[in-house]
């Protein structure tokens, strides 16, 4: 009678194991991200503050990661301890997507994406959640265990997103849409946001992920077609800026044009930084994204013709802050770039410390900041929790 039963089994066992590879055999994730069940995962070892760590994460249509099992919550812990490589891992912190809403007193966290949950679905550490710590919440890491805290959400710590995968043998959209990868380059917009037409040299649509190159019209140095739209979307490594620069420019003025996107992989995500055209002298002048994306779109009308341009570009990595000692000798503390425009994207954080018994005096001389939008926070102490002084902008 035992026979059966055992044989049963055996076959019980086989199916389970074959169950656990369905996932990777049926779906799949861009690269760069690792696939577990039906998502994507990525960690960012750069620093932000949480809201900028989820627009990170939207660039690249997924969000800041919510976690919504205690499998996933074991499986993220581990993701992050490789992620973090040979250094001190104990205690290390990044962000979760979820933030407190009315300090808790409908017990309620709203995540990135915008879904409602549950404070008492958390797996929080001892004497957490505590309002009164901040709004957003981060993880603490310790060996590959990990518990949630709040947090302020200016801190400036690495993240991890996560994204839907899509079935095997589709193409991942930037707005995380799947779509057959027979759609690609057949000049219609898929995707929702043109990300299926990104990549497709023959319709003059070219992606260049490095560190630098050269951007050419089509037939420089000689004259380039008419009735056009060429597209050159540039992406460089995490935490750095792109710099572009034209060693000559020539098209037809008012009618030929050469404009420059910054901020996102997609026209839709990102911001226009420069429209140029006619004959210039550019050799001097460098633009210089908000992030590690630029997109270079030019397009010419049916008439006049002239020889168009050449560029390079490359990228710089976004350093800036640190820790600074003051001393009774002024000092002078500049903007990256200063007096010229500062990139943009930047997350700065200056810890200024003076021999004990004295106090530091910080006196503004030049201050040119977009209102509103950027600014600059003094705070009385070195943690993001110590008590503000003051907020400039403008």
């Amino acid at each position: 009678m035992l026979r059966p039963r055992l044989a049963a089994l055996a076959v019980l066992c086989i199916h389970l194991v074959s169950a656990q590879d369905t996932s990777s055999k049926l779906f799949s994730c861009p690269t760069g991200w690792e696939l577990r069940g039906l998502h994507c995962y990525r960690f960012f070892s750069i620093l932000h503050s949480w809201e900028n760590a989820a627009q990170l994460c939207n660039r690249y249509g997924s969000d800041l990661l919510l976690v919504e099992s205690y499998a996933e919550n074991n499986f993220t812990a581990k993701l992050a301890y490789r992620s973090l490589g040979p250094v001190d891992r104990s205690n290390q912190k990044y962000w979760l997507g979820l933030a407190s809403l009315d300090d808790l007193r409908t017990n309620t966290l709203e995540s990135a994406g915008g879904v409602l949950v549950s404070q008492y679905a958390g797996f929080w550490s001892l004497d957490q959640p505590e309002p009164s710590s901040g709004e957003c919440v981060d993880v603490t890491l310790t060996d590959d265990q990990q518990s949630w805290e709040l947090q302020t959400c200016e801190s400036l710590l690495p993240f991890l997103c996560r994204a839907n995968a899509c079935p095997a043998g589709s193409f991942h959209c930037s707005n995380s849409r799947c779509i057959n990868s027979a759609f690609r380059c057949d000049r219609e917009d898929d995707c929702g946001d043109w990300s299926d037409e990104v990549d497709c040299p023959q319709h003059c649509h070219y992606y260049m992920a490095s560190s630098g190159d050269v951007v050419e019209s089509p037939n420089y140095p000689h004259k380039y077609e008419p009735l056009s739209t060429c597209k050159w979307t540039l992406e460089g490594p995490q935490g750095h800026n792109i710099l572009l620069q034209f060693q000559e420019f020539e098209t037809e003025k008012t009618f030929d044009t050469v404009q420059i996107l910054v901020g996102g992989r997609t026209e839709d995500k990102a911001v226009s930084l420069a429209t140029l055209s006619g004959k210039q002298d550019l050799g001097n002048k460098s633009f210089v994204s908000a992030s590690n994306f630029m997109i270079i779109k030019f397009s010419t009308d049916g008439s006049v013709e002239k020889k168009g341009f050449r560029a390079s570009w490359k990228t710089e990595p976004q350093t800036c802050g640190g820790n600074l000692r003051a001393t009774p000798q002024p000092q002078t503390l500049k903007s990256p770039g200063y007096p010229q425009n500062y990139p943009g994207g930047l997350e700065c954080l200056y810890i200024l410390t003076a021999q004990q018994g004295r106090i530091i005096t910080l006196e503004i001389q030049d201050l040119d900041l977009e209102k509103n939008r950027d600014y600059i926070l003094i705070r009385d102490g070195s943690s993001p929790k110590s008590p503000p002084i003051a907020r400039l902008t403008g």
